[in-house]
């Protein structure tokens, strides 16, 4: 597959320093998503210091000439077995090549965890996207990737309401 990835950006793993801007980013992905922030830099922290958590090769963001991070993807690990992959493109950088490099990123880390499985079992690669985002959906279709299975997460506003049936 040729490789779309634009040559004004660059990629390198974030450091600590980084996760303010990581955060911002992925708060302006959700915005955009689906109009509402279900992850904090409280929540990034947390990813981010988990011990089976490598920074270093687990993780990778996408800079542009004005070295501002316009992209981040991370990948969790289960037991080498079932792994997860999440990924941010800032809006105004959509279509332009950078989503599909983080996959082809992603792909790439998950083959290398392969050899650290039990040999019985096996390996699945997983992406998480919004299901209001049409364009990761058809990214990923296009890597080969198929749609498996939904999750919704639903909420109330109980605020200022009595209980059920008063």
């Amino acid at each position: 597959m040729a490789d779309t990835f634009p040559k004004e950006f660059s990629v390198r793993a974030p450091s600590m320093d980084d996760m303010e801007a990581v955060a911002d980013l992925i708060e302006v992905c959700k915005m955009t998503d689906s109009g509402g922030i279900d992850y904090t830099i409280e929540d990034l922290r947390v990813d981010w210091d988990n011990p089976e958590f490598n920074l270093d090769t687990d993780a990778w963001i996408v800079t542009g000439p004005g070295e501002d991070i316009i992209g981040y993807a991370m990948m969790f690990n289960r037991e080498n077995v079932r792994l997860y992959v999440l990924a941010y493109v800032h809006p105004e950088h959509c279509g332009r090549g950078i989503g599909t490099h983080l996959a082809r990123i992603g792909e790439t880390r998950a083959r290398q965890q392969v050899p650290e499985a039990p040999p019985d079992l096996r390996v699945t690669l997983h992406n998480v996207v919004s299901n209001t985002n049409d364009a990761a959906r058809r990214l990923l279709e296009g890597e080969g990737y198929t749609l498996v299975r939904h999750f919704w997460r639903m909420q109330i506003d109980r605020h200022g309401q009595g209980a059920p049936g008063t």
